[in-house]
């Protein structure tokens, strides 16, 4: 990625993080369980999307995309156990399945599920992986971090 596309995904992550309100996701991540007004409200305003039925597309999309990076099902299901309540039930009736992908890839995922281009998706996992951090355990996202690809993983870790 050239540089100025990173400059601008880092404006977009304090953008999200300006939006929440909060910079130190890690700290206080396991205080209150999200619920999902809560959730969907954060991701709309750090994407400044128009509806939460936005939100709520953006963050399955974002999410099942994750999970398919998941290498097993033990690294899958831990880490949908630990996601709000309303994000659970769709992600455990899809079928599990591994796909192998790198950053690019996971974008391409992202922006398919969207109908949208990779700046877009970019953009959609930038805010709702912070809005994510903040709502599931730091432990859990370092621990799912571990086991995706390593390009995603240094790619997640810099959106921290």
């Amino acid at each position: 990625m050239r540089w100025e596309g990173r400059r601008r995904i880092t404006k977009m992550h304090q953008q999200c993080h300006a939006e929440t309100g909060r910079t130190d996701a890690a700290s206080w991540a396991a205080e209150v369980p999200m619920n999902k007004t809560e959730f969907l409200a954060r991701v709309q305003a750090a994407g400044e999307l128009s509806s939460a039925k936005d939100a709520q597309r953006w963050s399955e999309a974002v999410l099942t995309a994750l999970v398919d990076l998941a290498p097993d099902s033990e690294t899958r299901r831990q880490f949908i156990t630990q996601l709000p309540g309303f994000l659970k039930a769709p992600l455990r009736g899809k079928a599990p399945r591994t796909l192998l992908m790198d950053h690019e890839g996971l974008l391409q995922r992202i922006g398919a599920a969207l109908g949208t281009h990779a700046s877009e998706a970019e953009r959609a996992l930038t805010c709702v992986w912070s809005v994510l951090r903040e709502s599931i355990s730091a432990g859990e996202i370092a621990d799912f971090q571990a086991r995706v690809p390593h390009d995603v993983a240094s790619h997640l870790a810099g959106l921290a």
